[in-house]
């Protein structure tokens, strides 16, 4: 996989675009805000599939919950079968953020 940033350095405005034989995407922050979290929208393969999702940070008990939701339409065959694979496409990447996002917390 290919990955290019661009935008704003940082909060909305910011891109992070991909290419890899599965499809190509992107997905651009729309909103920021430090209580709430992180709002996104992802395009891929040209608008064959759109999504938003959130990257929610609410209090908790033992420090801070993060949920990281995303909602996107399978209308169409193509955006069907990339329903099939988002998982072992972005699963991967998904995750490492959230161990990056651990770390970070943790101040590693």
């Amino acid at each position: 996989m290919k990955s290019e940033f661009s935008g704003a350095a940082s909060g909305v405005g910011a891109v992070w675009t991909w290419t890899m034989d599965e499809g190509d995407g992107s997905m651009t922050i729309t909103s920021a805000e430090p209580t709430r979290g992180i709002f996104y929208e992802i395009e891929v393969e040209q608008g064959t599939y759109l999504a938003t999702g959130i990257i929610e940070l609410a209090e908790a008990e033992a420090g801070t919950e993060v949920t990281w939701t995303q909602r996107g339409d399978l209308d169409g065959a193509i955006a069907r079968w990339f329903g099939l694979f988002f998982d072992s496409m972005m699963g991967p990447d998904f995750e490492e953020g959230l161990i990056g996002l651990e770390a970070a917390v943790k101040g590693g």
